[in-house]
């Protein structure tokens, strides 16, 4: 949990549910974000894998970048 107050709480997603919510659109941003949860937390890379295989793209700048994650995965 991230927050807690009068109205409610504000909870923090783990890192693999994280990554998985910034795949699907995957700006410049997008990617920059998911290198810096690598770097410091574990995730479930097989799973991100799986959800990476599932998407489908024409944008070649979004496809370039899932193969960068994709990489940085491994």
């Amino acid at each position: 949990m991230l927050f807690e107050g009068e109205r409610g709480r504000v909870y923090r997603p783990n890192a693999t549910l994280f990554l998985l919510l910034k795949i699907g659109r995957m700006s410049e941003r997008d990617l920059a974000d998911c290198k810096t949860v690598l770097a410091h937390e574990s995730v479930d890379r097989e799973r991100v894998l799986r959800a990476l295989d599932a998407l489908e793209t024409t944008d070649a700048g979004v496809a370039a970048r899932r193969s960068e994650l994709r990489a940085s995965l491994a």
